[in-house]
């Protein structure tokens, strides 16, 4: 009795969802056989959205269901459902922007990073080769998000959990935007590089390309990784260091290192691998 109990505790999240699934379903179909193909669209889409936000969970099948549903729409014409559901290509980042707009977002920025030695880097462990990769970060309802944008896949966002990132976006983006880092004396040949870009409203704020050795002296291990000579550090540096530290950009640049790892780490797991992009 007690198994037969634990067994329907365990079913009942999954057979309400499926109850879910088929509401959404069933709307969205009646919109569709009225050519209401807009409305029909708009309701899948406000699905999967969540479902990339982390703000519900539904089984595998069903985000494949919803991506082959709103997909189905478009009548083999290319579109974004299907670059999701097939990994052929990524969703794009200038298609995220405009919809997190339509949705109120006012405050994101986006970067890209790049080696100096190797070109541009890979947020994803991968064989595939990408010539762009770009992060998004974004600020909605008291919480700071992060998605990955390459060639290659489509990875979701995750809410990254740093109050002081919050604070940043939420008081001090007017002084982020205006910033900018002096150069140290001594900065490493072989090194990975940011270029930032602010999305203010309607206004757009460019960063010229910056690495995190503006911010620290590079520790003894990095030195030996990129094969650099040792060196006496010019001792003003330190207060190049510093003052670039405090500054709200530095502060900013700091808590998104920290961000893009925990980012990282949560893509390349394999539980996540499982679900996004390519579906083999």
């Amino acid at each position: 009795m007690k198994r037969a109990f634990l067994i329907l505790v365990l079913l009942i999240p999954a057979l309400l969802k499926a109850q879910d699934f088929s509401a959404v379903w069933q709307k969205a179909q009646k919109l569709k056989a009225d050519s209401n193909y807009k409305g029909a669209i708009a309701i899948y889409d406000k699905e999967i959205q969540k479902i990339l936000a982390g703000d519900t969970i539904y089984q595998d099948y069903h985000w494949i269901g919803f991506l082959a549903l709103a997909g189905r729409i478009y009548e083999g014409r290319e579109n974004k459902y299907d670059n999701l559901l097939y990994g052929t290509k990524a969703e794009k980042l200038n298609e995220k922007i405009e919809f997190l707009k339509d949705a109120g977002v006012e405050n994101m920025l986006s970067y890209e990073i790049k080696d100096r030695e190797h070109g541009v880097i890979s947020f994803v462990y991968s064989s595939c080769h990408s010539t762009t990769k770009r992060a998004l970060v974004w600020l909605m309802n008291k919480h700071i998000y992060m998605q990955v944008f390459d060639d290659c896949n489509t990875y979701k966002p995750l809410k990254i959990l740093d109050t002081e990132l919050v604070t940043l976006f939420e008081k001090h983006l007017d002084n982020i935007t205006t910033d900018s880092l002096e150069r140290p004396n001594y900065i490493p040949k072989e090194r990975i590089d940011y270029q930032f870009k602010f999305y203010s409203g309607d206004k757009i704020f460019n960063k010229d390309w910056v690495s995190r050795y503006f911010l620290r002296i590079p520790n003894a291990v990095e030195i030996r990784e990129m094969n650099e000579k040792p060196v006496e550090f010019p001792k003003k540096d330190n207060v190049i260091y510093k003052s670039n530290s405090d500054s709200y950009f530095g502060k900013m640049f700091l808590r998104l290192i920290q961000a893009e790892k925990t980012y990282t780490a949560f893509i390349n797991s394999a539980s996540e691998r499982a679900k996004i992009g390519k579906i083999e």
